[in-house]
């Protein structure tokens, strides 16, 4: 399984790129986990925090109350919210392995030619294999991170993420960066949030924040034996759809 993410700040850009994706990629609606629908893609779009039910409160709660909880309570509810997201990734894996198993089981025990059946239904709806489903988040640990401000060990804080994950680590991250001149110019020309309110420095703060959890990011994969992470970092002030271009080469050429 792979697992692809873009980052940034608020108005880097990141979501924008997200859905244009989206847009042009097949994709497979991780809310629609429980439902008996075939899984015909092997693409599973996600953003954090808001992407399953649970994850709408979180983000309702952080982004449109005044919550008067700690910076460590509010890594939690974000933590929360991605071993929710991950849980549901790997039963949908599970799915997939048994729906594999059990088309195989029914092609042998039938003894039909599986040639005549490569058109029909059945084969149709189990053609996703679970060891191809690629992950392309909006947000990840990264984020989660660098928000928090915690004096924690950034190791602990990292393992705390990889109990959520089932142990994954983004393989590619696309890190969307700007400047102070380009975030105040895209803050004056948006409804802010209760995160955007804290202001220019607050944000300029998280994105160094950023950079600190993508370096060390990539000495603890070294470590603890992953893959490190390729790394991407793009000017957000560059135009929208040479950014797409770029991502799309970088997640999907080998």
């Amino acid at each position: 399984m792979k697992y692809f993410v873009i980052e940034g700040i608020d108005t880097s850009g990141k979501t924008t790129q997200h859905n244009m994706l989206k847009q042009k990629l097949k994709c497979y609606d991780l809310s629609n986990l429980m439902d008996d629908k075939v899984i015909d893609s092997n693409i599973i779009f996600i953003n954090e925090p808001g992407v399953t039910p649970f994850g709408k409160n979180i983000r309702n709660m952080l982004l449109k109350q005044d919550l008067d909880v700690s910076n460590r309570v509010k890594f939690l509810l974000f933590l929360s919210q991605r071993a929710d997201i991950f849980d549901r990734i790997f039963a949908l894996e599970s799915k997939l392995q048994k729906d594999s198993k059990d088309s195989k089981e029914i092609i042998e025990s039938s003894n039909l030619d599986s040639k005549k059946l490569e058109n029909s239904q059945l084969l149709d709806s189990k053609k996703i294999d679970s060891k191809n489903l690629t992950i392309i988040a909006d947000r990840s640990l990264i984020s989660g991170i660098s928000y928090a401000f915690l004096d924690s060990n950034l190791e602990s804080l990292f393992d705390f993420n990889l109990f959520a994950t089932h142990n994954f680590l983004p393989q590619k991250v696309v890190f969307l960066e700007l400047s102070k001149d380009e975030l105040q110019k895209r803050l004056k020309n948006k409804k802010l949030d209760s995160i955007e309110k804290n202001g220019i420095d607050y944000l300029l703060n998280i994105q160094n924040k950023m950079r600190e959890v993508l370096d060390f990011m990539q000495t603890y994969a070294k470590k603890k034996s992953y893959t490190i992470p390729q790394i991407l970092e793009l000017d957000s002030s560059l135009c929208v759809d040479s950014i797409h271009q770029k991502i799309m080469d970088f997640f999907f050429e080998n």
